[in-house]
């Protein structure tokens, strides 16, 4: 009886911190925290992005962003000196790790310009500008995460699965595939 629950409990626990990532600070002017700060970018909550560092916590609302880019990839390789030939296998086999910076412009609950550059993985970098665009309206949710049974290509092709869709404006001349 007390496995199943354990099981139920850390499944919840993982469950939440699915969109929990980890990042440093690497600039900006955000109070309290330093330059090379580990922190948390929580992107779960529906209204605005976490991020969480020992010293502090900062809740940015998505409508408070004026402006988010993603800047240079940084991939980090192993400091192994060429000249020590015995050890180049680790900088030739060593996996290499890449990251990327996304600058956020925003303003904080007084109504002050703060800005915050962090240090992501590349995937997580790309997936949290998605989200910050998404909540501004400047790119559209997808629409095969709200309607799992739809595919993407219906809103680009004529077939028989997405008739009921097609505009009657379209060209005539154009036959559905069979």
């Amino acid at each position: 009886m007390r496995i199943p629950i354990l099981l139920a409990l850390f499944g919840g626990v993982v469950f939440a911190a699915a969109n929990v990532h980890t990042t440093t600070y690497v600039v900006g002017n955000l109070d309290n925290v330093s330059a090379g700060a580990i922190g948390t970018v929580n992107l779960s909550d529906v209204n605005a992005i976490v991020f969480r560092t020992r010293e502090t916590t900062v809740e940015i609302a998505y409508p408070n962003i004026s402006k988010a880019e993603l800047g240079a990839r940084v991939t980090h390789t192993p400091d192994v000196p060429l000249y020590k030939v015995w050890q180049l296998h680790k900088r030739l086999l060593a996996p290499r790790d890449s990251t990327q910076y996304l600058t956020v412009d925003f303003k904080s609950a007084n109504g002050e310009d703060r800005t915050m550059t962090l240090e992501l993985d590349s995937s997580v970098a790309s997936d949290m500008l998605a989200v910050i665009e998404i909540h501004q309206g400047k790119r559209p949710a997808a629409v095969y995460d709200a309607h799992p049974d739809q595919w993407w290509g219906d809103g680009t092709w004529r077939t028989n699965r997405n008739t009921p869709k097609w505009s009657p404006s379209g060209s005539a001349a154009i036959e559905p595939a069979k």
